[in-house]
């Protein structure tokens, strides 16, 4: 992983209050890079959702409404949002019970850019 990639993971758990993993990973599900406290959780999420991903990538695309832009699963303990990023990666990030979804999908949405030109 470089280090550019490090930083921007970095920042994007840093800027949402009870947020634990940020990660890369591709439409296999396998994590490019990641960062946070629980870099097992990262190879779950990716392992896990990997497929349903790609499914929702595949979805957006046969019914014509363009790219996957954001991705949010919301459970009692964990919270989860992913975006769309060129070539086939997605950006991840994870956060616990007091994470506010909407500031997730407003800080994954926000850094999807920078991290699609790294």
């Amino acid at each position: 992983m470089t280090q550019d990639l490090a930083s921007s993971l970095a920042a994007l758990v840093c800027g949402v209050r009870d947020s634990r993993t940020a990660l890369v990973m591709d439409a296999d599900g396998m994590v490019v890079g990641s960062t946070g406290g629980e870099s097992a959780m990262a190879e779950s999420v990716a392992g896990e959702y990997g497929v349903i991903l790609r499914e929702a990538q595949s979805l957006c695309g046969a019914r014509g409404w363009g790219g996957l832009q954001t991705f949010t699963v919301q459970g009692a303990s964990l919270r989860l949002v992913f975006a769309g990023l060129p070539g086939d990666l997605v950006v991840g990030l994870t956060g616990g019970p007091e994470a506010l979804v909407g500031l997730m999908r407003r800080a994954v949405g926000s850094a999807a850019p920078e991290l699609g030109v790294l």
